[in-house]
């Protein structure tokens, strides 16, 4: 029976205070505006730009949101939000880490 190579498993970047962010992003108001914002652009917008049609998956802080500082305004402002798929979310994260 053939295999299939999955490739090393990545490991999460622990720089990340994940409490900090569970604070927030575990709220239903978070939840709700996420899945307003999945609802009124159900297709990922990075991916629209260059015409390939790929279903949102995830809501994307335009502006990064500076966890050890968070402005509440800026995480649940609608006009921040940008709808992507998760390989552009994962692509946007890693190019911010890699120019940091």
């Amino acid at each position: 029976m053939p295999t299939i190579n999955l490739g090393k498993k990545r490991k999460r970047d622990k720089t990340v205070n994940s409490k900090a962010f569970s604070k927030w992003y575990n709220t239903s108001r978070w939840k709700k505006l996420r899945a307003y914002k999945i609802m009124q652009n159900p297709v990922c917008e990075l991916c629209q730009a260059k015409g390939i049609t790929k279903q949102t998956e995830e809501a994307h802080h335009i502006v990064f949101i500076n966890i050890n500082n968070p402005d509440p305004d800026m995480i649940y402002d609608y006009e921040n939000l940008m709808s992507v798929c998760k390989t552009c979310h994962c692509a946007i994260h890693n190019n911010k880490r890699n120019n940091s």
